[in-house]
């Protein structure tokens, strides 16, 4: 939803949108974050996606090219891993009467 100057929306079209709508190709995303002019995306197994504007390289691609629809942008430090369920301590609270 918004404007789509420089494929900020990541659907292909450059049209403007007034209502939600999915980002076609990204399947399994577990985090998104959104720039003045771009936006990301990181998937489940830790693919970075990148679309919108590029004027300065924000996307990470090497290039300075706006990408209208999300880009898989590789390179040291751009792949995260979930840590192991077993890492991770659930708490909750008790209560007695």
């Amino acid at each position: 939803m918004g404007l789509h100057g420089n494929g900020e929306l990541g659907d292909g079209t450059g049209e403007n949108r007034g209502v939600p709508a999915l980002v076609p190709g990204l399947s399994d995303i577990v985090a998104i974050a959104a720039g003045y002019f771009h936006a990301l995306a990181l998937g489940r197994d830790g693919t970075v996606y990148a679309w919108g504007a590029n004027w300065y390289g924000q996307l990470g691609d090497g290039t300075t090219t706006n990408a209208l629809t999300p880009i898989a942008v590789s390179g040291p430090g751009l792949t995260w891993k979930p840590p192991p369920l077993s890492s991770i301590l659930l708490r909750g609270s008790t209560t007695s009467s």
